[in-house]
């Protein structure tokens, strides 16, 4: 039961039902008692490396227990430990494999930038079974993931008339969509996400048209079709995380006070020490632009605190991240230019998902290297936000930004048709018909190099 529970996202259930199986240790096999602490270790992320360590030994027992295997693979890849998970997923796929195990694998391949090597992973696996609409499924993912997305809407409709109606189907197809830019159909997408009986999946389609609204400018609407979703979410984890996503939207449009409240909520409802520690980032931030320097550090103080039990690169990333955007509003340059280098000298990989803490750290180097006068170094930061493809497909805000100060830089860097067109690139996607909806104080003339001028640092809201 907590297994089924954890796999539908159901963390509070899960720990709930993981815990009573922990009391009953002296009444199973061995081989039982390992799947059932590994199973519950794996639930938090500050005893992840208890989970990893726990495989290990099982494995060393039950050499050719694929379970075990597939097991410990995934949670090679929860601590980043990519290389040792590809090995693991290839022993599997000897030994037979799941459904799953193709799919886990070429993932994994191109979490590493590693897309043919993916590709030929699931091609092998299709070939002989490809009647598996999990196989057809992953592949769409994968191609999305390369930048290929037509060939992920044909992989996806495969896997849809194999297996209609599942609902991450659906959110890959919208990733394509989103891609392609075709919005009409990824809000229907989106929309059947919204009528899932699954509490994730319909916040996963509320969250999905919240950035469909954040590409078109309608960020007003944006943030209100997303709250009435959280608002009818269960207490627990999931509400947590979704609360953060919510912080993060209101901080980066520069409401301080309604991202210090999410964040807030963030925190009280987090089950997983990862997530009450993204929840203290936004807090720390939001009470920064509040004026409240001294609270901002203490929350900043909070996350190695909570994160002290954690395993991989992640807490030194978060929180490197998170000293240069305080520093950078503090006018402190340089020290942000030193600890965004240093959270991107720790990222060991892309992500699975489109991922907002990459794309963070690029930006803000951009507007480090920018407030320094370095030009250069700037425009080539914001320009692999821009060329970020899947990474950003949920960071709307920052990828529309990052075109306006593409234009900005090149500018002044003397190339005036570069900057024409990373303009036009902008007003793309926030021309004044939306703007005017959703931020009518933020409208000026329509004349490029002066419309919508940012204020400096992190403090920038268009």
């Amino acid at each position: 039961m907590a297994v089924c529970a954890y796999n539908l996202r159901l963390l509070d259930e899960a720990l709930e039902y993981g815990a009573e199986a922990m009391k009953h240790l002296d009444r199973v096999t061995p081989r039982e008692r390992y799947y059932i602490q590994a199973a519950y270790f794996r639930m938090r992320t500050e005893t992840l490396d208890r989970a990893v360590e726990t495989l290990e030994r099982a494995r060393e027992e039950f050499p050719t227990d694929m379970i075990f295997m597939e097991n410990l693979a995934a949670c090679y890849v929860d601590v980043e430990r990519f290389a040792d998970a590809i090995r693991m997923y290839d022993e599997v796929l000897r030994l037979g494999g799941f459904q799953t195990t193709a799919g886990s694998m070429a993932n994994t391949y191109a979490t590493l930038g590693e897309f043919d090597k993916g590709r030929r992973v699931l091609e092998e696996f299709l070939q002989s079974e490809p009647g598996s609409a999990q196989g057809w499924q992953e592949l769409g993912l994968l191609y999305v993931r390369a930048g290929q997305a037509y060939d992920a809407l044909e992989s996806l409709a495969k896997a849809e008339e194999l297996r209609p109606g599942v609902g991450y189907q659906d959110q890959y197809r919208w990733y394509a969509q989103a891609f392609l830019e075709d919005w009409t159909a990824a809000e229907r997408s989106s929309h059947t996400l919204e009528q899932q009986q699954s509490a994730n999946l319909r916040l996963v389609g509320a969250s999905l048209r919240r950035v469909e609204l954040g590409y078109r400018g309608r960020t007003v609407e944006s943030l209100e079709h997303f709250a009435q979703a959280i608002e009818s979410a269960s207490p627990g984890e999931l509400l947590a995380v979704y609360s953060n996503g919510r912080a993060a939207e209101y901080w980066l449009l520069g409401r301080s006070e309604p991202a210090l409240l999410s964040a807030s909520r963030a925190q009280s409802e987090a089950k997983k020490t990862r997530t009450r520690a993204v929840a203290l980032s936004w807090q720390s931030l939001a009470l920064q632009d509040l004026g409240r320097a001294q609270e901002a550090d203490a929350k900043a103080d909070g996350i190695e605190d909570a994160l002290k039990e954690d395993t991989g690169p992640f807490p030194e990333r978060l929180s490197s991240r998170l000293r240069a955007q305080l520093a950078l509003s503090r006018g402190k340059h340089e020290e942000a230019v030193r600890h965004l280098e240093s959270a991107e000298a720790l990222r060991t990989s892309g992500s699975d998902t489109p991922s907002m803490e990459h794309v963070l750290t690029w930006f803000f180097l951009g507007e480090a290297y920018l407030s320094l006068g370095e030009d250069r170094q700037a425009a080539e930061w914001y320009g692999k936000v821009a060329n970020a493809g899947f990474l950003r497909l949920w960071s709307p805000v920052l990828y529309v930004r990052s075109l306006y100060r593409l234009g900005e830089v090149h500018e002044r860097l003397g190339k005036p048709e570069k900057a024409k067109e990373y303009y036009r690139r902008f007003l793309g996607y926030w021309e004044a018909s939306a703007l005017s909806k959703s931020d009518p104080h933020l409208l000026g003339e329509i004349d490029p190099p002066s419309a919508w001028t940012p204020r400096p640092g992190p403090q920038l809201h268009f």
